[in-house]
């Protein structure tokens, strides 16, 4: 428990720091199509999803996306949480604007159905990029942590009846 503490502390450590050294503004939200691609004519598909751009990424064996949702409430931020699958492509986005989700996407689904449907990800990667989610609408009207419990309280219920 004190080593996921003192993780934890580092990371926020970490985001106070890179918060005060971020660009003001970011390039456009990935936005699937049915290739599950992002329409981005400036950058080559993969770039949006790299590592190193972004501001804060990591395994999501390691970190919940409960729990990264938490982190990004906690510190107000404003970005684009990308998750990707085992095989680094695109399962989602959400949108965080001041530590609120206002918008999630899948390459099918859009808004509460598309948090549910993230949120099933026990595997794979994610990166969290600063800036303005250009292009989105609130499509998500709940507070974040209530949301994303009762998604994950939606995952334990199909869980046990399969």
């Amino acid at each position: 428990a004190l080593l996921g503490c003192l993780t934890l502390s580092a990371i926020l450590y970490d985001i106070r720091q890179r918060r005060e050294n971020a660009p003001q503004s970011y390039g456009v939200i990935p936005d699937f199509s049915p290739s599950l691609m992002p329409l981005d004519p400036i950058r080559p598909a993969d770039s949006s999803y790299d590592i190193a751009e972004a501001d804060l990424a990591g395994a999501l064996s390691s970190m919940s996306l409960g729990s990264l949702a938490q982190l990004l409430s906690t510190e107000s931020e404003t970005g684009v949480l990308t998750i990707l699958d085992d095989q680094r492509h695109p399962a989602g986005t959400m949108i965080f604007v001041k530590g609120e989700m206002i918008d999630a996407k899948t390459s099918s689904k859009r808004g509460v159905e598309a948090v549910y449907e993230i949120v099933r990800n026990k595997t794979g990667t994610f990166t969290f990029k600063r800036g303005p989610g250009i292009g989105s609408q609130r499509t998500v009207h709940q507070s974040t942590m209530p949301l994303i419990l009762d998604a994950y309280r939606m995952v334990d219920e199909r869980a046990k009846k399969d």
